[in-house]
């Protein structure tokens, strides 16, 4: 996938390698979709002198992902791997994706490799929740965060890519992410799913309890939670910025366009609206770390609105 935006991030990493002042582990961090991996396998590319895309069957490439989790075994075939020289390359290098969803165990064995680096060898960990990781491993790697894209350049991204009514939407729901942008562009039936879910956000927030509860019997998915409650905070950040009358301006003239109204919920106070973020936060880490009941967490949360 072609990387845009996170300039600042890519200058930084090639002049750290025109410096010679590469670190042995690098941590990734910032909301999913932003494109972190694929920033990571450019700068592998940069390092290691390749031209064409790398894949996961390279020798000289450690591809590492949740099964749900990551286990220490996981953590000690990485190990194994960086402790042999390169097959073709400069440097042996391991991606860590989704590395908050470590094991405690799997986090202080890597913590062996953090300790005692490889000259030879390079480890990424990419995450969209640092939090949960050990600080002892923060500590040891060198941190790079990623921000989400500002709508000018997401639509600069995409308008080649699809027609106008579906730009803005995708400029919107995107939330300034390519990736998920580019998974919508493959997979349109989703994008029509997510902006359903935004409407109907729309709609329960003005209903009585007893409707939120009939949404969630009626039409509650459990494996759609999580985009949910990040539709949710969509909504409710919207109308904060809405009661402070900052909404960006390139959103005001693309809400009739959208459907959407501008003045969202005015019976919300300023204090309401942050105390249902916060609480909308809390139920989305949760629903996305812990093995809590989700359908209950949204019952919590719809009591709470």
């Amino acid at each position: 996938m072609a990387i845009v935006g996170h300039k600042i991030q890519r200058e930084f990493l090639k002049k750290s390698f025109e410096n010679s002042r590469i670190s042995h582990a690098y941590l990734f961090s910032g909301v999913d979709g932003l494109g972190k991996k694929t920033v990571a396998l450019e700068f592998v590319k940069l390092i290691n002198d390749q031209k064409k895309d790398l894949s996961k069957n390279h020798p000289d490439l450690i591809m590492v992902e949740p099964q749900p989790s990551i286990q220490i075994s996981q953590i000690r075939d990485i190990q194994k791997a960086l402790s042999l020289r390169p097959f073709s390359a400069p440097f042996k290098i391991a991606i860590i994706d989704e590395a908050e969803k470590m094991t405690a165990q799997a986090q202080n064995c890597l913590l062996k490799t953090l300790e005692e680096p490889k000259g030879q060898a390079i480890l990424f960990l990419i995450s969209s929740s640092p939090e949960m990781l050990f600080e002892t491993v923060r500590s040891r790697v060198q941190s790079l965060e990623f921000y989400p894209l500002a709508s000018a350049e997401m639509r600069d991204f995409l308008k080649s890519k699809t027609s106008l009514l579906n730009l803005e939407k995708l400029v919107f729901i995107s939330e300034g992410r390519p990736g998920k942008a580019i998974d919508f562009l493959k997979n349109p039936e989703k994008l029509e799913v997510w902006w359903q879910m935004f409407e109907d956000v729309q709609k329960l927030v003005d209903s009585n309890i007893s409707s939120r509860f009939k949404y969630l019997n009626d039409f509650f998915q459990e494996n759609n939670s999580k985009e949910f409650l990040n539709i949710f905070l969509r909504y409710f950040r919207l109308a904060l910025l809405s009661k402070c009358s900052a909404l960006p301006k390139i959103f005001s003239q693309n809400a009739s366009k959208l459907k959407i109204s501008r003045d969202f919920n005015k019976s919300y106070s300023l204090e309401r609206i942050k105390d249902i973020i916060k609480i909308g936060e809390k139920i989305r880490f949760l629903v996305s770390n812990t093995n809590i009941n989700r359908k209950l967490a949204l019952e919590t949360l719809f009591l709470n609105i």
